[in-house]
C-alpha cells in the first residue's frame, strides 16, 4: 500500500477501544478531540514559493470527520468525511483516500522487524529514488518522518513502527495547495492511532 514495488501524536486510548471493533470499515459517527493536540508535527516547505493559483482543498471542523480502523494491524485513522476511501487492499493492511485537487492518503501497515534505523533509512532511499527531494526527515525511538517535495507535489510519509510491525501514513499533495494542507496533514498525523506494533500480524 506504500509507494513500494508493485504500487505506487496519537488519539486517546478512549477512541481506539471505540474503534477496535470496526474492522476496516470507515465510520463516522466517531469524531476526534480537536481541542488537545500534541505539538505540531513538521511539514515539508517547497523551497520555492509556488506561482500556481490556490487551489480550493476543505478543511473540516470538528463535525466533519470520518475514521478508518484497520482489523488485521489495529490502527485507527481519521480523515474528512468528504474524502472518497477507496477499497481497502486484499491482504487487509489498509486503503487509499483521496480527495479533490490531487490530494491522496495511504495509510497502510507492514510486517516488519527491522529497527526504526532501517525503516528510516529506507524511507528515505525510497523517497529519493522516487525524485522527491527531501526538505525534511527525522526519526526518533519509535517513528520516521519523510517530506519534500516532488516537482509541484508535496510528499510527507509517516512510520509508527514496534518489535513486529510497522504503520505508515503517506500524503501526496499539490504545492498549490499547501495552505490548507499542512496543517490539516499535521491534524491527521497528531490523531493517528498507532496499533499492534510489538506484533506480527
Amino acid at each position: 500500500m506504500k509507494t513500494r514495488p508493485g504500487f505506487s501524536s496519537v488519539v486517546a486510548l478512549l477512541v481506539m477501544l471505540t474503534l477496535g471493533g470496526c474492522q476496516g470499515t470507515p465510520i463516522s459517527s466517531v469524531k476526534p478531540t480537536l481541542s488537545s493536540a500534541p505539538a505540531a508535527t513538521p511539514v515539508p516547505t517547497a523551497s520555492t514559493a509556488s506561482t500556481a493559483p490556490a487551489r480550493t482543498v476543505s478543511s473540516p471542523s470538528a463535525d466533519d470527520w470520518a475514521a478508518y480502523a484497520n482489523g488485521r494491524y489495529g490502527y485507527a485513522v481519521y480523515y474528512p468525511a468528504g474524502w472518497t476511501a477507496g477499497d481497502e487492499a486484499e491482504n487487509g493492511d489498509g486503503r487509499v483516500l483521496t480527495a479533490d485537487g490531487g490530494v491522496s492518503l495511504t495509510v497502510y501497515g507492514t510486517n516488519s522487524t527491522a529497527s526504526i534505523a532501517q525503516v528510516h533509512k529506507d524511507a528515505l532511499a525510497s523517497a529519493e529514488a522516487d525524485g522527491v527531494v527531501v526538505t525534511y526527515q527525522t526519526s526518533t525511538s519509535n517513528r520516521s518522518v519523510v517530506s519534500g517535495i516532488k516537482g509541484s507535489t508535496v510528499y510527507y510519509s509517516s512510520a509508527w513502527c514496534g518489535k513486529g510491525s510497522c504503520n505508515y501514513l503517506t500524503f501526496a499533495y499539490p504545492t498549490a495547495a499547501k495552505a490548507t494542507m499542512d496543517p490539516l496533514v499535521t491534524t491527521i498525523t497528531q490523531r493517528f492511532a498507532p496499533g499492534r506494533l510489538d506484533e506480527a500480524n
